[in-house]
């Protein structure tokens, strides 16, 4: 009877270890997003900005200057493999190329500055990709196409 019990207990501990270690590394993701406007307008070489500070396709946030999209997409948990991010914002929708899990993370980044394109290797979006402040993310396995962590929906700073 006492071996029973001592089985019991063994075999229940490892249970419980295996599923607090399991849920200690699930796989998460946080995106952060930013749109800002800078003090110039295309063309406008003096600073001033010469937007109506309305808004619109060329002026989102409504500051009178070229609009700035940047997204960061972070996945932790990941087993080794190769992933994909996957950004939507209003209408819309942009996919990375894929990355390796390093240490069981990756991420990926969007921007619409081609200079940080080119030089840190970003994934290029349009300036007014963001679209009402608002970025759904998630991270799919580069192989399969499965969903690997659900969408995440974060609100962005607006400058």
């Amino acid at each position: 009877m006492a071996f029973k019990n001592a089985a019991f207990l063994a075999i229940a501990t490892i249970l419980l270890n295996l599923g607090i270690l399991g849920d200690a590394n699930a796989a998460r993701i946080d995106v952060s997003c930013e749109l800002r406007s800078t003090t110039a307008t295309v063309g406008d070489t003096h600073g001033a900005g010469s937007g109506s500070g309305r808004g619109g396709l060329d002026d989102p946030v409504g500051g009178g200057g070229v609009p700035r999209s940047k997204v960061t997409v972070r996945g932790y948990g990941f087993p080794k493999g190769k992933y994909y991010a996957k950004v939507d914002s209003g209408g819309n929708s942009v996919k990375s190329r894929p990355k390796a899990a390093v240490s069981r993370q990756v991420q990926f980044e969007f921007d619409s500055n081609p200079e940080d394109v080119i030089l840190e290797a970003k994934t290029a979006i349009h300036p007014a990709f963001i679209q009402g402040g608002v970025v759904r993310a998630s991270i799919r396995d580069a192989k399969t196409k499965l969903l690997i962590k659900g969408y995440m929906t974060t609100n962005c700073i607006i400058r």
